[in-house]
């Protein structure tokens, strides 16, 4: 069944050009010129930029040590945020090795401590992980939760 095409009381071909003449109207934006920099490398756009590394741009060199440090210790204490950073650390081996269980058992920690998107990253990594690992994450994050918070 063909449906027809309706507007407000003109033909489609009234219609279509009157699209056109309002899109010719807009006409083409203007873009103000830039300004060059002379002192600039002429090469610059060409040469190739080394990959940023956040982690190593904004703590300082004698802190990157410590800051795996003071974030275990957090985690150790209970805080939810410094142990869903441990999740994340596991998980793209950022100042420790890379390791799909402890990112996960971290997960599970975290988001014991209400940390909603550990579930999500929890998810993501069980996806991706084998029974093995999934089954010594959840021992870990139970031995780890019975040794911080024991029962009364």
């Amino acid at each position: 069944m063909a449906t027809a095409f309706v507007t407000n009381s003109i033909s489609q071909s009234q219609y279509q050009n009157q699209v056109a003449q309002d899109w010719d109207s807009v006409g083409t934006p203007v873009t103000p010129p830039v300004k060059q920099n002379t002192d600039a490398d002429p090469n610059f756009s060409k040469q190739a930029l080394p990959p940023l590394d956040l982690t190593k741009e904004f703590i300082p060199p004698a802190s990157r040590g410590t800051a795996l440090q003071q974030t275990r210790a957090l985690a150790d204490h209970g805080d939810a945020v410094a142990q869903f950073k441990l999740g994340v650390m596991y998980q793209n081996g950022q100042e420790v090795p890379w390791d799909h269980a402890q990112a996960m058992m971290w997960y599970l920690i975290a988001k014991v401590g209400g940390i909603t998107l550990a579930n999500q990253n929890l998810q993501k990594l069980e996806a991706r992980s084998t029974p093995a690992e999934i089954d010594e994450a959840q021992r870990m994050a139970r031995e780890w939760l019975a040794a911080h918070y024991p029962a009364n």
